[in-house]
């Protein structure tokens, strides 16, 4: 079917929970491909999204869908604050201008899967988290 503004497809991840050193609680999902890459590799997308913006955006669940039919794993970062299930753990929510959280999603991406090739992409200001990496 046609993915749109008004059809978006139910995507299935886990969510992972990470503590940082300041106290924060960090999530991120993660989603595995669907079909297999074509160069028969393994790909991870990184997803950085856009300011008050998480998993559950349908603009996020659109993108993790279609990249999971080209063969991506995917991991999307939860901005602190955003998901109403995650309690806020430090006096800070998520800012652009310090990029530990994504820093923290990427390590932990490496940690588990030590071969992947990973794509970093961030919407909006999101796209200021990516390039600091």
């Amino acid at each position: 079917g046609v993915i749109s503004r008004l059809h978006c497809p139910l995507v299935n991840g886990h969510r992972v929970s990470l503590k940082l050193t300041d106290g924060a609680t960090v999530t991120y999902d993660l989603y595995h491909a669907i079909e297999e890459h074509p160069d028969q590799g393994d790909f991870t997308l990184c997803i950085c999204p856009g300011i008050g913006n998480n998993s559950e955006s349908v603009y996020i669940r659109r993108v993790v869908y279609n990249a999971q039919l080209n063969g991506y794993r995917v991991c999307v970062l939860n901005h602190i604050g955003t998901l109403a299930t995650v309690p806020v753990t430090s006096p800070r929510i998520f800012m652009y201008g310090n990029t530990a959280d994504y820093a923290a999603m990427i390590k932990d991406v490496v940690r588990r899967f030590p071969n992947t090739t990973m794509v970093c992409v961030g919407f909006s200001m999101g796209g200021t988290s990516s390039p600091s990496i």
